[in-house]
């Protein structure tokens, strides 16, 4: 029986907490499903809830200083039980039953032993699970342009112990996002990736979400203008930070370098302008990502 541990961060999650740890408790599949949980300085009844579950035995907790999602989820990776597989968990969505048991039929099939990151699409549900939307993949899985743009989402990442254990070796200054810092790494050093056109998560959208898509057309488009405009620049970070890391073959180091120095190079700046390796599918974005090199935002 394969053992997997469910690492999620809590902050002021009380509305859906409990029927998303229960929906977590009741994976199907011969798996032995345990849930670790970090809070990040909750202020409702979040840590009442942890209590409770723990009690019963059925989840471990630990609470930290506010640090945001990405760090708490890796700091969750850094306080991780030994297990064969591990995967992310957002606190106000449901998992449907065959979740977990598919991902990990999904990485079994692939006999190397290496890094293994399997993610899927998403139904976008409202405040009451009704479906409104599936994500779709419009982009085959590349380096050049998952450095730039990340596909994979955290809720639906799971992955085997020598990512954990990757991680683990490391201290990241910048990771953006968990999941881009994971999902980076497995193209950086050729991990399997899966990615699951199906899903088997309903990804509750809602006022207070932290982070989160819309089924609401207008409403994307706005989400989409306040990350441009508010985030750090990321590709650039990030790929300082791969940079830092060991066995990088030749291309990939170069591709990284010339995203961490196109702020200070003009010469490197037009090249990335000029490169079609990060193309999106839409107009939009290629416009985006152009206006993100030249405000040096990428």
């Amino acid at each position: 029986m394969k053992k997997i541990q469910v690492l999620m961060s809590t902050y002021n999650g009380e509305k859906y907490l409990k029927e998303q740890i229960d929906s977590i408790l009741n994976q199907a599949g011969k798996l032995e499903v345990k849930i670790l949980v970090r809070d990040d300085g909750s202020t409702d009844k979040t840590i009442d809830i942890l209590k409770e579950y723990e009690k019963n035995n059925k989840i471990k907790w630990y609470s930290g200083k506010n640090l945001g999602p990405a760090k708490s989820f890796i700091d969750l990776i850094k306080h991780s039980d030994e297990a064969d597989y591990y995967a992310f968990s957002d606190q106000d969505d449901y998992w449907e039953k065959n979740k977990l048991i598919t991902a990990v039929n999904h990485m079994k099939k692939d006999k190397s032993k290496t890094g293994k990151i399997y993610y899927s699409s998403l139904n976008l549900v409202d405040e009451q699970l009704v479906f409104k939307k599936k994500t779709v993949f419009n982009e085959k899985i590349d380096f050049r342009k998952g450095i730039v743009r990340n596909q994979a989402t955290g809720c639906t990442m799971v992955f085997n112990n020598y990512v954990r254990d990757f991680i683990n070796k490391f201290n990241f200054n910048y990771i953006g996002m968990h999941d881009s810092l994971l999902y980076r790494l497995a193209l950086t050093y050729d991990w399997y990736i899966y990615r699951d056109d199906n899903s088997y998560i309903k990804y509750r959208q809602h006022s207070n979400n932290v982070l989160g898509m819309s089924y609401s057309k207008f409403n994307d488009f706005k989400k989409k203008m306040k990350r441009f405009f508010s985030d750090e620049p990321e590709a650039s970070l990030i790929s300082e930070e791969l940079l830092r890391l060991p066995n990088i073959i030749k291309e990939k180091r170069d591709y990284l370098n010339l995203l961490s120095t196109y702020k200070k190079s003009l010469k490197n700046k037009i090249k990335l302008l000029f490169m079609n390796d990060y193309k999106c599918n839409n107009f939009l974005g290629n416009i985006t990502i152009k206006t993100k090199i030249l405000l040096n935002k990428l």
